[in-house]
């Protein structure tokens, strides 16, 4: 059975699977039309989880993206499954049950509070009350909706009206750069960062202390993944202990966390990131590799794996006795593989999006 795809550079290429012996577990094959808004969201939340539905539970899944929809893309599905609701989405769910199927069902999933976006970032005048018509068709196609998904306590609790179901966020072993096997050898200590261009004002706290570290520790470096911005905050340090990596796709993703000796993850504490799952973590783990992360409600709940951060100058500490205590390092980067095990995508949709797709199937509509 084969997954089709039709999306940008973040999803990367899949073939057909061979099926487990589980497959068929559920009776009858669902028929699901993935919807991407083009994110590496869609990627996790979406594509990974759907390439293991078709593989073990033998459902016919194809993905397209949102913005590129004509009725033969749209035709002969029982579930649509969206993500990140924007304007239009709930005339497009709208116009499939009258025209397409009038007995569509609806799998919404949100992964952020947009609401809750601060005016100094860059996404503001576009979503959340940066946008109040975008608010407000996120909200009404969330209404529509036959099954709500989130990646957090904090936002199933935002969302309550929407009766929301938890399910966190995870990787896939699937793609080989996770496997330790593959992963590079280095001189020196790399402290990595990867983000975009949306965390700028999360960086400043970190910053000074990757300053202050780089001049006690020559041994130290410093990689920075997709802001080019933000690299050029060390546009004084010697090119021999930094290097930039341009945006990749999501496939190569965990490649360049492999590189990482600490992982950095910080946080302004602003009630946007309140609501912030505790992804970068998990791929931590994923990577078996510690990190510095800020004390964000998601963060602390993970629990293992790296030090947390509630200041700046806490950030220098952590990263001082990271940098300084290889044994350390070693002992947080296995508890926090351990831990992301849980959290690989197989266990995801066992426990968790195959038992949603079919109470999606199964509600009654009023």
């Amino acid at each position: 059975m084969q997954l089709a795809l039709s999306l940008n550079r973040w999803i990367y290429k899949v073939d057909t699977f061979t099926q487990d012996p589980r497959a068929g577990i559920m009776e009858g094959n669902m028929k699901i039309l993935v919807l991407s808004d083009m994110t590496v969201s869609s990627v996790i939340r979406q594509q990974m989880p759907a390439e293991v539905l078709v593989r073990k539970y033998n459902h016919d899944i194809n993905i397209a993206s949102v913005f590129k929809l004509d009725d033969s893309i749209l035709t002969g599905y029982d579930l649509y499954w969206l993500i990140r609701p924007t304007e239009g989405v709930a005339k497009l769910m709208d116009f499939i049950r009258s025209k397409i199927n009038p007995k569509a069902k609806f799998l919404i999933d949100q992964d952020d509070c947009f609401d809750a976006i601060p005016k100094t970032h860059v996404a503001y005048k576009f979503l959340g009350k940066g946008n109040p018509s975008q608010q407000g068709a996120c909200l009404e196609a969330m209404m529509r909706a036959d099954i709500v998904t989130v990646s957090s306590s904090q936002l199933r609790d935002y969302y309550a009206q929407f009766n929301p179901r938890i399910v966190p966020n995870g990787w896939t072993n699937l793609n080989a750069m996770w496997k330790q096997e593959n992963c590079p050898k280095h001189d020196g200590i790399i402290i990595g960062w990867a983000g975009t261009i949306t965390h700028r004002e999360d960086y400043k706290m970190a910053h000074p202390a990757v300053q202050q570290i780089m001049a006690e520790y020559p041994e130290t470096k410093i990689v920075i993944g997709n802001d080019e911005e933000i690299f050029n905050l060390y546009r004084k340090i010697p090119l021999s202990r930094k290097a930039y990596v341009p945006l990749l796709p999501y496939g190569s993703y965990p490649g360049l966390v492999m590189n990482f000796t600490i992982l950095l993850a910080p946080l302004k504490n602003d009630e946007f990131n309140q609501y912030k799952s505790d992804i970068k973590l998990v791929e931590a783990g994923a990577a078996m590799k510690p990190y510095v992360a800020s004390a964000v409600p998601n963060y602390k709940a993970w629990g293992v794996g790296g030090l947390l951060a509630e200041t700046p100058e806490e950030f220098y500490t952590h990263l001082k006795t990271l940098v300084t205590d290889e044994k350390l390092r070693k002992s947080l980067a296995v508890k926090g593989h351990k831990k992301a095990l849980g959290r690989e995508v197989n266990e995801l949709v066992d426990n968790y999006w195959s038992k949603i797709v079919e109470e999606a199937i199964s509600n009654e509509r009023p």
